[in-house]
């Protein structure tokens, strides 16, 4: 299935610095790879709800530590797919690593509604330092869509990557890469 993604979930078009299921020897016996795609984006750049649906969960605070290895993150919830008699499939796209969020759980939200802004909290690579603070800055995004779980994946969790490719190659992103 394709299209699931109404809006692209930054500003821009840019190319992922890794992909689903890459770099296995990292992510130890927990997960068999990236459980998501990581877009280079500047420090403070605006966070966009790729579809509409409610925010089912949020960590809007930096802590020591860090709670979630996606740091500060906003978890958007939605049906998709439903038509008159049956019901859609449940997605839950994860926008992670964010130096801020700007909704709470419960929350409905639009497509291209701004949720946060990019950051590198949580656990990032390279890590922030004093003398470089935004080392590692990205947006981590993941997709788990309930009971369609890639095979092998826990979660639910899926490649988000062949869900963008309608906005990738449509007309809903130019060729500079600003979305139309």
């Amino acid at each position: 299935m394709t299209g699931l993604f109404f809006q692209w979930p930054l500003p821009y078009f840019v190319e992922p610095t890794q992909g689903f299921g890459e770099r296995p020897e990292l992510y130890g016996p927990d997960l068999p790879g990236h459980d998501g795609i990581d877009l280079p984006a500047a420090f403070g750049t605006i966070v966009l709800a790729p579809f509409a649906g409610r925010v089912f969960e949020t960590e809007a605070q930096a802590r020591y530590g860090h709670r979630h290895n996606y740091g500060i993150h906003v978890r958007v919830e939605a049906e998709i797919g439903a038509t008159k008699g049956s019901s859609g499939r449940v997605y839950q796209v994860a926008l992670g690593h964010l130096a801020s969020c700007c909704v709470e759980p419960g929350q409905m939200v639009a497509a291209g509604q701004v949720v946060g802004l990019v950051g590198n909290t949580g656990r990032v690579w390279p890590a922030p330092a004093s003398d470089n603070p935004t080392a590692g800055t990205h947006l981590h995004l993941s997709l788990r869509c309930a009971g369609y779980g890639a095979a092998g994946w826990p979660f639910d969790l899926v490649d988000p990557a062949p869900f963008f490719k309608e906005l990738k190659w449509g007309a809903r992103v130019r060729e500079n890469g600003q979305i139309s």
